[in-house]
């Protein structure tokens, strides 16, 4: 288990470099902690574990939740930042010019 949660990540962090714009984000959220996302799954098979082996995959399976939704926000922070300033550079207004 331990081993498929580290592969998930290393996906993401590869697919995380992929990502340009905000629809990206919003795909790359679904794919990995939305309704039918990798995480989720592996949330939803851990009725087929044991109680002793559910504390250790739960806590496991949380952490690298946690792990990549921070990774997610992050990038969608330095997104909408890149989109607030291409913006902000194309509407500059030269106050200087006679009305």
């Amino acid at each position: 288990m331990k081993e498929k949660v580290e592969q998930i990540k290393q996906c993401l962090l590869e697919d995380i470099k992929e990502v340009k714009t905000s629809q990206d984000i919003v795909d790359i959220k679904a794919k990995y902690i939305g309704k039918s996302g990798l995480i989720t799954d592996l949330m939803k098979n851990m009725k087929d574990y044991s109680p002793e082996e559910r504390k250790e995959i739960g806590q496991l399976v949380n952490s690298a939740k946690n792990e990549i939704t921070n990774i997610i926000t992050s990038k969608e922070a330095d997104i909408n930042n890149a989109i607030l300033n291409e913006k902000l550079a194309s509407e500059s207004i030269d106050i200087t010019l006679p009305a």
